[in-house]
């Protein structure tokens, strides 16, 4: 399929300006601020007033829709993948709890199995959210399925049933034999993520320094901020070797906090991520969330029960609306949003309007009302009563 796509709203890494993308055979052929001939009777759409961006990439989303990865089925990874096109997302990591291990190999088998039949989103391969990770700062995760020390044993059953397809892995720095798990990781080409940690300055320093390349949803499930003690957080600001994923909802980090993350780190070390849970995107009816009662408060899900916080209902156009809304540039949203997920797992031809590369668009307008998600060049999704005649 080859057609030109014309906007008065292009999102470049230089600007939002006036240009042209010509798309021939899944990738990007041309981008160009003047007319572009689109040439072997392929159309020229014509987007004006529109804004035409690259797709998104989520790396840390549990759940959509009532389709959640702690189901363990293989129907529920693909219902997320189409259910993400109506949000922008593109490619997506399907994140796994921590859970006790029959459930937790349950849970990777499904992912891997999903990987390679989506016909929405793109899978790129899952996040595994444990189980080497700190009692102390759980989270959702459950305390008795929790490894504080790295087991070679359930190493070697990753290998076995995830078939390659982990692309992220997060753990606390400071966990016993966490050296095993560092090569593990290198070995299978996984990144990993620093989070739900206890670790002081020191070992999140330590940890950089031996491989991880990136902070689970920084500031949250990791020690506040101590003058005398700067722990994790000050590490992973600081520390320009390290990704950053940021929930920009402004509930799990206070809007002033999430711009003073954005003064520290380099604009191409900031990842947008979501961390969504199974009924983001419903309204009415008992919702559930990790085999819970759950109900929507002040934008977030919490447990009816006693009224906890169960998670994030952010999508990822929501987050670059509101990163833009803080006074962030389009073109830097869309970085945290796109180029840098990629970029961190070390994909270079995906993530920017930019010739050679994948032709992963999505069309929107000002008040961030999708309009189109386009996939490898392929329309995959369209807002009612929209219409985009590639």
């Amino acid at each position: 399929m080859n057609y030109v796509i014309k906007t008065d709203k292009l999102v470049l890494s230089g600007g939002v300006v006036e240009g042209y993308v010509s798309v021939r055979d899944g990738r990007i052929a041309e981008v160009s601020r003047t007319p572009i001939t689109a040439g072997n009777g392929a159309n020229v759409v014509d987007c004006s007033g529109l804004f035409v961006a690259p797709g998104m990439m989520d790396t840390h989303i549990h759940g959509l829709h009532g389709f959640d990865t702690a189901n363990n089925n293989v129907d529920d990874i693909l219902g997320m993948s189409d259910a993400l096109l109506q949000y922008g997302v593109t490619s997506f990591c399907p994140t796994i709890y921590t859970n006790l291990e029959p459930l937790f190999v349950d849970g990777i088998r499904a992912a891997a199995t999903a990987q390679g039949q989506e016909t929405g989103s793109r899978i790129h391969g899952m996040h595994l959210e444990g189980p080497f990770i700190s009692k102390s700062k759980a989270g959702a995760q459950p305390p008795e399925a929790i490894r504080e020390t790295v087991d070679t044993g359930l190493l070697e059953t990753i290998h076995r049933f995830a078939k390659g397809k982990v692309s992220i892995m997060t753990a606390a720095p400071e966990t016993n034999n966490i050296g095993v798990l560092v090569d593990f990781c290198r070995g299978e080409g996984i990144r990993l993520s620093a989070g739900h940690t206890n670790a002081t300055h020191e070992e999140m320093c330590c940890g950089a320094d031996m491989g991880f390349s990136r902070v689970t949803h920084l500031f949250n499930a990791m020690p506040s901020i101590n003058h005398r003690a700067p722990g994790a957080v000050v590490a992973a600001l600081m520390d320009d070797r390290l990704y950053c994923e940021l929930i920009a909802d402004g509930k799990h980090v206070n809007r002033a906090v999430a711009e003073l993350a954005l003064r520290c780190k380099p604009s191409d070390k900031v990842i947008l991520i979501t961390d969504a849970l199974c009924p983001t995107g419903l309204t009415g009816g008992n919702l559930f969330a990790n085999g819970k009662v759950v109900e929507m408060r002040d934008s977030l899900w919490h447990h009816v029960e006693d009224g906890t916080i169960a998670g994030s209902s952010l999508d990822m156009l929501t987050g670059v609306k509101n990163l833009w809304q803080w006074g962030v540039d389009m073109p830097t949203a869309f970085q945290y949003a796109s180029q840098n997920p990629y970029a961190n797992l070390g994909v270079a031809d995906r993530g920017a309007l930019v010739v050679g590369n994948h032709a992963d668009i999505i069309v929107f307008d000002e008040q961030f009302d999708l309009k189109a998600t386009i996939v490898g060049g392929d329309l995959k999704y369209t807002g009612k009563g929209f219409s985009l005649p590639l």
